[in-house]
């Protein structure tokens, strides 16, 4: 288990597959949770990306081969690169729980490092994206890690900093997130971000004792 540097008296980790729900990003419904983005059933699901949206690596192989027709998200994807950092196009999700994929690059090349500034660019544009095609809920995972090299917990402050920005700005059209962890570390550090001073106002909604549901839809979550 990925081990996070925390105050113990200031940040309660809640460990496994239990969901935590934050508060402090306006009337939005925004959910921590264990679990496969793949299954997440949402209207858009965040693909972190390189600039020639091929989907190779981490979360971005994981979405093209699930599914039987998720190979095509790849196709069309790719028919629309290059595209820069800091700019996100969408798929359609086929088979996919998700109505729709939204690509966001994170590095240039496949074999790049992501930065804190990318991943901040990322969310952006997938915000951007978000926004200008109406949806209402959306997963992300973490972005610029993994092979992006960066570490969980840069990726979430920067996640939720520039989440709460989007949120509170009076323009998003987003009711409902999923910040989707596969590894334990990632909703480790979405937590201890939460309650770091990098995201004053945001606080954690304590789980349900028993309660043990992985990252689906809404009606799996308390």
């Amino acid at each position: 288990m990925t081990t996070i540097e925390q105050d113990p008296e200031s940040t309660v980790i809640f460990h496994g597959d239990t969901p935590i729900r934050l508060e402090g990003f306006g009337d939005a419904d925004v959910r921590v949770c264990r679990g496969d983005i793949t299954k997440s059933a949402v209207d858009a699901i965040v693909c972190p990306a390189n600039t020639f949206l091929v989907m190779r690596g981490g979360a971005s192989a994981a979405i093209r081969e699930a599914g039987n027709r998720a190979d095509q998200i790849e196709k069309d994807a790719v028919a629309l690169s290059p595209i820069r950092i800091g700019d996100a196009v969408l798929t359609r999700g086929y088979s996919l729980p998700a109505a729709y994929v939204i690509h966001a690059p994170t590095v240039e090349m496949p074999v790049d490092r992501a930065t804190v500034d990318s991943v901040e660019l990322a969310m952006r544009a997938s915000l951007r994206a978000i926004n200008r095609h109406s949806l209402r809920s959306v997963a992300f995972p973490s972005l610029g890690t993994g092979t992006g090299g960066i570490t969980y917990g840069e990726a979430a402050g920067v996640m939720l900093r520039e989440l709460r920005r989007d949120l509170l700005s009076g323009k998003s059209t987003v009711a409902r997130v999923q910040l989707v962890a596969f590894e334990e570390g990632f909703m480790q550090a979405l937590q201890v971000a939460a309650t770091g001073t990098s995201s004053p106002g945001v606080t954690i909604v304590p789980p349900p004792l028993g309660n043990r549901q992985q990252c689906l839809g809404w009606a799996d979550l308390p």
